[in-house]
């Protein structure tokens, strides 16, 4: 009788333990429920001021989890394409950042990029998205505010 109450006790804790992991292996990644590092605000914000975004009501904003993460991203498969094809563009050029790219999207057709250096300047880069494949419009390079 003792053995069958110890392995009772033992099933009861470890199917506690093993419930008290799933909770954590499936819930979000970050226990601060944000998938954002602090980092990608102050960019975000220097490119908007830099470059006179926040007046255009119309262009949303995006971080690189908001294109890529499954879990998170409410964009459609064929503009995360585009997003990527317009990136992989901008490395083949050799226009690759210190910081990851902040994405801003106008509609369905213009899509920017925007790009921290090292040197404190920030290269924003137009793209028209409105056929298969991403073309440069115009890229400009500011100092960052």
């Amino acid at each position: 009788m003792k053995k069958m109450l110890f392995s009772v006790k033992g099933l009861v804790l470890s199917v506690g333990l093993l419930a008290g992991l799933s909770f954590f292996a499936f819930s979000n990644p970050a226990i601060s429920d944000s998938y954002y590092l602090d980092e990608e605000f102050r960019v975000q914000k220097s490119v908007a001021d830099t470059f006179d975004l926040n007046s255009k009501k119309e262009m949303k904003s995006y971080f690189m989890n908001d294109i890529f993460d499954k879990n998170i991203s409410k964009l459609s498969s064929d503009i995360n394409k585009k997003v990527l094809s317009a990136i992989l563009l901008l490395s083949k050029d050799n226009k690759i950042g210190d910081f990851k790219p902040i994405i801003y999207l106008e509609g369905n057709d213009k899509l920017l990029i925007a790009i921290k250096h090292e040197d404190k300047t920030i290269t924003l880069t137009e793209f028209d998205i409105s056929k298969d494949a991403p073309i440069i419009v115009k890229t400009q390079t500011k100092e960052g505010k």
